[in-house]
């Protein structure tokens, strides 16, 4: 298992967490954005609560590079920020795009996110689950290439 992030803080952290429960995972610093694997490297990839942080031109890019680095055949497992289900969801999320930025949030509100990673090079993408959170709704998605 390889864990990725742009934050040594971060990373430090999830290495401290990891090594307290025997887990043995590889820790790299590094961005979504350009990838440091070759290409075909992985079966799978997951990403949690991350694309909200990112730009739409951001997404994107990511989202190629992810195609970039799986197996043909892979699969890309993203849990992130939906569209809300309803009225009462999508008034909660109003308080994490003001924390986040309306812009970087935008797709997720929306619920773009599935339409942009067909755009970048997934061929076959499925909600598998749709979660009321305190805060709105988390969508699970499941991407092939």
């Amino acid at each position: 298992m390889i864990g990725l992030d742009g934050d040594e803080d971060m990373l430090r952290r999830a290495r401290e967490k990891s090594e307290a429960q025997s887990i043995s995972v590889e820790y790299k610093h590094g961005f979504a954005q350009a990838l440091p694997y070759a290409d075909d490297t992985f079966d799978v990839i997951t990403s949690s609560l991350f694309f909200l942080h990112l730009t739409a031109i951001d997404k994107s890019a990511a989202f190629t590079e992810v195609c970039r680095v799986l197996h043909p055949g892979g699969t890309f497992i993203l849990a992130d920020w939906g569209q809300g289900q309803n009225i009462w969801m999508r008034s909660l999320f109003l308080l994490i795009r003001l924390l986040d930025g309306f812009e970087t949030t935008r797709d997720n509100a929306f619920g773009h996110l599935p339409k942009i990673m067909r755009e970048n090079g997934f061929l076959k993408v499925v909600e598998l689950e749709k979660m009321a959170t305190p805060l709105g709704t988390i969508a699970i998605l499941q991407a092939t290439i």
